[in-house]
């Protein structure tokens, strides 16, 4: 969840946390999944993940790294 978290937190949404505490793992991956702002490759590579665990390790990932893209300016070339 601290990926959710920080991600929440850097875009300033609003969340229910109890709500997310109480949900089942597959419910919220899934919903989070579905609902994530994340392209067309990323969902696609969710929704073809084997199982839940590394549908949710995909999820994780592609989050932690909208968050580095997001966290300062785009890197230039030299």
């Amino acid at each position: 969840l601290k990926a959710l978290r920080d991600f929440v937190e850097s875009n300033d949404l609003k969340v229910d946390w109890d709500g997310i505490d109480e949900a089942p793992d597959e419910a919220l991956v899934n919903a989070l999944c579905m609902m994530s702002p994340f392209g067309v490759r990323e969902k696609q590579a969710m929704l073809e993940a084997p199982d839940l665990k590394t549908r949710a390790e995909i999820l994780i990932a592609v989050t932690q790294m909208e968050l580095v893209r997001g966290s300062g300016p785009e890197p230039t070339m030299q």
